[in-house]
């Protein structure tokens, strides 16, 4: 029973809610519905092509969060300074021990177990976790410059930041526009207009910041808001028995119909996630009397869970993670994704069983106890052995809440201090190496070492994800164009510089995963390269450039170009002759990098859960060159082609990188020459590559 009729200054509460409206009993296909949400999630991150678009599971859960939180924000009378203080505090109690749990497991498997590298990176997104920021980091991040997402062990921690974000900005909201009803109505659906409208926007210009920002994910939360504060809910009380089974089933329906056609880089998440939202909201208004509610949503099975989906979801995805990074980012198969789905189970059901459910029942006593004692006092006269109890008790529930913010921090102040220690590289961790420990920590050396190769004396602007960068001041300027293998040639334009021989302006103008010329089809995931031919002409009219050089991962690019080699070339043609027209009379094409898994620094070393081992016969001998030039011959000849139609100049790397045996070194000097499958590390490039030398010393 609801304490709300004991309380003066919440009668503006019992004004907001609808007649009849009564939210504090507890309705079990909620619990259903967050485990088929959960299980979709899990799913998808386990076996992705059975359950395509699990992942919008995260958006039924926010919709239950705008609920929700609503509801209890209401039913509760935290629409006071002092009620936010109590809503927080449940917060904390709620969200604290299993997330506090999963990140100290986490963090001390990855002591055992990463490179120094990879542990730093766990460092940081352990901070960021702790602190709610997982999602800004994510953003950050972009997925790209990092190491692949599917060996982020916190990766999935995103969206737990876009809700406690939720978390810490409705409240106030709601505080600052009590009462009038109409005004909070208002508000909501301006919120979600506006949210909406944004995330529309990003997903067709900033996909990520769509995606990962919580102004724009707003909006998924405010349907369920709508419905607490709405008069729809007494209108679905008006609803015949046969009306609200269809709107159910119609809302079921849509949910898994989502499940099965929703795919990630389709418009998603606005305007696309429209509808899992409006189908969760469906099934949130009909309540559980409806067939679907009351048959599908309250099994047992579903419901149970529903009551562990939050350590559920904490736990699989490091699980998943690990599995990436002990075999590579693989298929997970079926045996080890059905065992990662028990152990995650399994660990869901102890932490609600030891951790949460202890915790938070005695802070949940103290909370109740704490309430019950102040409408007293408030109301009756107290004697003074009851007010030290109630005040002792008051004390006892802050010192829980402390004590888990204490934690928190702790934890992701460690996480920091990881990360600012670059992973600890002096932490031994269990290895086979023996007599080859000198060349363990070059391979980890390099492991560790990015693909974005900024240089100490470029100045560099960025924007919009795009890369501005300018080596020496010195005559005619010559511009460099494409994606981040055109950058990574970046170290030796250095090293001409620092011995005097430079004798141009060198001006990068990149992007991630960008095609350097009109006609490519760009990655949906990287909208802002649409951009990218407009800053190069840009750059190259305001610096009356004439000359400029191309370069990209060309396999990849053309690859994604569904159309016959003779049309690709069309466009290419077109491309390079428009860069003619505007002026530019020099223009010269880099030939494909050699691209192979066996080049990653990653792949010299054998893993596992708690071994790490060099593969020698990763490295002594080499990759087969036949084969690697087997794997770009389609785009050396489409290029080839080009460059006879415009009189392009090729550059060839293939000799600067692997010789003339039959043999391309996966080392030199004793250490790897790259730093993943495609980009080479600065220190080989800044020595060993000279095709540019030529064009940027004369």
């Amino acid at each position: 029973m609801s304490f709300l009729k004991n309380f003066q200054y919440n009668s503006i509460v019992l004004d907001l809610l609808p007649k009849g409206r009564n939210a504090s009993y507890w309705r079990k296909d909620i619990d259903g519905l967050r485990g088929i949400a959960v299980l979709a999630v899990v799913l998808y991150h386990i076996f992705p092509r059975v359950l395509p678009g699990g992942f919008v599971g995260v958006d039924i859960f926010f919709v239950l969060s705008g609920y929700l939180v609503t509801e209890q924000l209401l039913e509760h009378g935290y629409l006071g300074w002092q009620g936010l203080v109590d809503f927080y505090s449940r917060r904390i109690v709620r969200l604290t021990p299993a997330l506090v749990c999963t990140l100290i497991s986490v963090l001390c498997l990855g002591w055992v177990t990463l490179l120094p590298s990879e542990f730093s990176a766990l460092g940081k997104s352990i901070a960021a976790s702790a602190f709610s920021l997982g999602n800004i980091l994510s953003w950050f991040e972009f997925g790209y410059f990092d190491r692949p997402s599917m060996l982020k062990p916190l990766l999935h921690l995103w969206s737990l930041g876009v809700e406690e974000q939720f978390y810490l900005f409705w409240p106030l909201c709601l505080l600052l526009a009590r009462g009038c009803q109409a005004r909070i109505k208002m508000i909501i659906t301006c919120l979600a207009l506006v949210s909406f409208a944004l995330d529309s926007y990003h997903t067709f210009i900033v996909a990520l910041a769509g995606f990962y920002m919580p102004f724009d994910r707003c909006w998924e939360f405010m349907p369920g808001a709508i419905l607490v504060f709405s008069s729809s809910c007494e209108k679905a009380q008006s609803l015949t028995r046969q009306q609200r089974n269809v709107i159910g089933c119609i809302g079921g329906a849509g949910i898994f119909l989502s499940f099965l056609l929703i795919r990630s880089g389709s418009y998603f998440p606005a305007p696309t996630a429209l509808f899992p939202t409006f189908a969760t909201a469906a099934l949130l208004l009909v309540g559980q009397s409806a067939w679907f509610n009351r048959v599908v949503l309250s099994m047992s099975l579903l419901r149970w869970l529903g009551l562990i989906s939050y350590p559920l979801y904490l736990w699989h995805w490091p699980l998943v993670a690990w599995y990436h990074i002990m075999y590579g980012p693989t298929t997970v198969h079926n045996s080890s994704g059905l065992m990662i789905l028990t152990i995650s189970i399994l660990l869901a059901w102890g932490t609600v069983l030891f951790i949460e459910k202890p915790i938070r029942s005695y802070a949940n006593k103290l909370i109740v106890s704490t309430e019950k004692s102040f409408v007293q006092k408030g109301f009756q006269t107290h004697s003074l052995m009851q007010t030290q109890k109630s005040l002792h008790k008051h004390l006892n529930r802050k010192r829980v809440t402390q004590f888990l913010l204490l934690s928190i921090v702790l934890v992701g102040g460690s996480g920091w201090g990881i990360w600012e220690m670059k992973g600890v590289p002096g932490r031994s961790f269990p290895t086979g190496a023996g007599e080859e420990k000198g060349d363990m920590h070059k391979i980890i050396l390099a492991a560790g070492e990015g693909i974005w190769s900024i240089t100490p004396h470029m100045h560099v602007i960025r924007k919009d994800n795009l890369t501005l960068a300018t080596l020496g001041n010195a005559g005619d300027p010559i511009v460099l164009t494409g994606d981040s293998l055109l950058f990574q040639w970046g170290p030796r334009v250095e090293n001409l510089l620092e011995q005097g021989r430079l004798k141009h302006t060198v001006i990068f103008v990149v992007g991630p995963s960008c095609a350097p010329l009109e006609g490519s089809k760009n990655d949906p995931h990287f909208s802002f390269c649409n951009r990218l031919p407009a800053w190069r002409n840009r750059i190259i009219q305001k610096y009356h450039v004439h000359k400029v050089v191309i370069g990209a991962f060309w396999g990849n690019i053309i690859s994604r170009y569904h159309g016959s080699a003779e049309s690709i070339i069309k466009k290419y043609t077109h491309a390079i002759i428009h860069l003619k027209k505007m002026g530019v009379t020099s223009i010269w094409i880099i030939l494909p990098t050699p691209v192979d898994k066996r080049f990653n620094p990653h792949r010299l070393l054998k893993r596992s859960l708690f071994h790490v081992d060099i593969a020698k016969q990763s490295f002594q001998q080499g990759v087969s060159v036949a084969e690697l030039k087997k794997a770009s011959q389609k785009a050396q000849q489409i290029l080839r082609v080009v460059a006879n139609k415009t009189g392009a100049i090729l550059l060839d790397p293939f000799p600067d990188i692997c010789g003339t045996g039959l043999f391309c070194p996966v080392m030199f000097a004793d250490e790897p020459k790259y730093a993943d499958d495609e980009h080479l590390r600065p220190i080989f490039v800044k020595e060993n590559i000279h095709f540019l030398d030529t064009l940027l010393t004369h």
